[in-house]
């Protein structure tokens, strides 16, 4: 987990507790939304910032903001809603307030190749909080919408 400090259960993500109750008790995130991402490049199991480089520069541009940004994920919530529950109206309606009453954290979740000459580890599996390895998605840009004619909005 990236950045070890933020490796679950920890109060910071009970998101619905006050900043004196966050210091008594560890959780895990009600909602969690990841997004996941494979690298064939090695990295040494303790290069931290090495692979969330990496991971932050695998994550797409697009017209709504980077990839597990703020923006892209808040826009994406109710389209995976109605995926989730097609017929179900109330029921999207009821999870979306929870959503937003208990707040979500956002991971990447990273598939690595194991360590060089080791037989036994054949990948490398981390889990990256994107608040907690302060990847500051939500400052790219986002990439200009295509017009049918073409043309950029």
């Amino acid at each position: 987990f990236l950045p070890p400090e933020s490796k679950p259960p920890k109060p910071a993500y009970d998101f619905t507790a006050s900043a004196e109750k966050r210091a008594a008790i560890g959780t895990y995130p009600k909602f969690v939304v990841f997004e996941a991402k494979h690298i064939s490049k090695q990295f040494g199991e303790n290069d931290g910032k090495g692979i969330t480089q990496e991971a932050k520069n695998r994550l797409g541009r697009t017209c709504d903001g980077a990839q597990m940004s703020e923006p892209w994920t808040d826009k994406r919530i109710p389209r995976a809603l109605e995926r989730g529950y097609p017929d179900d109206a109330a029921k999207r309606t009821q999870i979306g307030l929870s959503i937003d009453k208990a707040g979500y954290a956002r991971w990447i979740f990273v598939c690595l190749p194991g360590p060089t000459g080791d037989t036994q580890v054949t990948r490398l599996y981390v889990l990256i909080d994107v608040i907690g390895a302060a990847m500051d998605l939500d400052s790219i840009p986002a990439k200009a919408r295509k017009l049918p004619s073409g043309g950029n909005l």
